[in-house]
């Protein structure tokens, strides 16, 4: 983006110089991020989050609703052909409303779509990193999941059309069963023998962003891209006592208890300056 403040001319450097990085897809993207958060929007659309699935698809809402209109179209084809890549269901209405969409943008006077999941909704996404645990980086089990539902038949997505209650916990016990073969070990001392100088402090280094990233991750996952549970976990949380209502993903991020007071009073103030209603 454009610098306009030249005390932060450093940081502008750092980020422009590791934008692109060839690293890995989940460093490329993370600083993309950083660029798409410093005024580059395209920032938001380049990289791949690997197991950070509810991360990668709001990454790319998010330079949708900033005017990047490529992203809508993007959007679409991760609905139809990515799906498992990033936490989705194929799900043809929603790839075709996307594309729609791109033909012709809504863009306000910003050039931007602000407004987009109000348009569109927001869709439930299948992430295995979450509750401050990164279980599964790689996306390994969703690759193993996209084989089973889409290619074999033999499991059902729980979002799907189809899904009853049989079918969700016969996932659901799927994932609890197998997830664990492909989660990180971090019990066995060493590394492995194949392993250079630069594959282990690539693991190292790796491993440090992944639980930075888990760190900064909300407990319900993004406003455009809360984590997803069955009807029968819902219940389950709910009668454990587990369930808790101000962590509801589809409560507008301004209106949330860990919302900064003084900056959700200045929106307050403008918007009732300036006649906008919720």
């Amino acid at each position: 983006g454009k610098l306009t403040k030249p005390e932060y001319a450093e940081i502008y450097d750092e980020v422009n110089a590791h934008k692109g990085t060839l690293k890995s897809m989940l460093f490329s993207a993370e600083w993309g991020i950083c660029a798409g958060i410093l005024g580059n929007p395209m920032g938001f659309a380049n990289g791949n989050e690997a197991g950070f699935k509810a991360r990668g698809f709001q990454r790319v809402f998010l330079a949708a609703q900033l005017g990047v209109v490529k992203a809508l179209d993007f959007l679409g084809d991760l609905f139809e052909y990515q799906t498992y890549n990033i936490g989705l269901n194929k799900n043809l209405q929603m790839a075709e409303e996307f594309r729609k969409l791109a033909k012709n943008p809504p863009l306000d006077e910003y050039g931007m779509i602000p407004y987009l999941d109000e348009i569109v909704g927001s869709y439930f996404v299948m992430d295995f990193n979450r509750n401050g645990i990164v279980i599964n980086p790689t996306g390994s089990m969703h690759r193993v999941l996209r084989e089973l539902v889409e290619d074999k038949g033999k499991l059902l997505d729980p979002r799907d059309l189809d899904a009853n209650e049989t079918t969700r916990e016969e996932f659901i016990s799927y994932v609890k069963k197998e997830l664990p073969e492909y989660a990180e070990i971090f019990s066995e001392k060493g590394y492995p023998a194949n392993y250079e100088d630069r594959d282990i402090d690539l693991y190292i280094d790796s491993t440090l962003l992944e639980a930075k990233i888990m760190s900064l991750t909300p407990p319900e996952g993004y406003p455009n891209a809360p984590y997803y549970n069955t009807p029968e976990e819902l219940t389950r949380l709910y009668e454990a006592g587990k369930l808790d209502k101000k962590l509801n993903p589809l409560t507008p991020v301004m209106y949330r208890d860990s919302f900064p007071e003084d900056l959700r009073q200045k929106i307050l103030s403008y918007a009732k300056e300036h006649n906008i209603k919720d």
